[in-house]
């Protein structure tokens, strides 16, 4: 069947045309999610939003319109909401890794406080602001949002996108960032 007949048939009900779907598109729009959230969980998630999003508006499926764009649509503002939404705060770090950071040795964990440092400076000047009143000083979103004179939203944007960007600078990898984030 081709996409335009599949598209007919979910859109006239027919549950064997929307497993053919699933079938033909799971695999790739898991690869499309999980390049984005490198998370496997959630990548899983995000494909079966896009399957309920597909059935739940069948009515309004356009066949001509194209299947496979409709359904990466979906999952790419899905994956786009996902991404937003989670923000980890620094009490979420400190749950994951506290047993981890016990491991590092002193000088091990200066030496890497130096490149985080190091890294940080790279960063935007309000990302470097952000960065330094979290991790240096502990303080909260809301005191980082008065201090700089900016709002919470702001404050939880710039961490989340200032994350983003030292996870790819620094070389000793993700793990480490997060013990590094939480034992300040």
């Amino acid at each position: 069947m081709t996409d335009n007949e599949l598209a007919r048939e979910i859109r006239d009900g027919n549950q064997l045309a929307f497993t053919m779907t699933y079938d033909k598109y799971h695999k790739q729009l898991y690869a499309f999610a999980y390049r984005y959230a490198r998370n496997g969980a959630l990548a899983e998630d995000i494909v079966q939003y896009t399957f309920l999003k597909l059935w739940e508006t069948r009515s309004k499926l356009l066949p001509a319109s194209g299947l496979a764009g409709y359904l990466f649509r979906i999952a790419k503002n899905r994956t786009l909401n996902a991404l937003r939404d989670y923000i980890p705060t620094q009490s979420e770090y400190r749950e994951t890794v506290t047993s981890a950071s016990e491991f590092l040795p002193d000088l091990e964990r200066h030496n890497l406080m130096e490149q985080l440092d190091k890294a940080i400076e790279k960063l935007s000047p309000q990302k470097i602001a952000v960065c330094r009143l979290k991790i240096h000083e502990g303080l909260s979103n809301a005191e980082i949002a008065e201090r700089l004179g900016i709002s919470v939203n702001t404050v939880k944007v710039l961490y989340h996108q200032a994350v983003t960007q030292l996870r790819k600078l620094m070389k000793s990898g993700y793990a480490i960032l997060l013990v590094l984030l939480v034992s300040r």
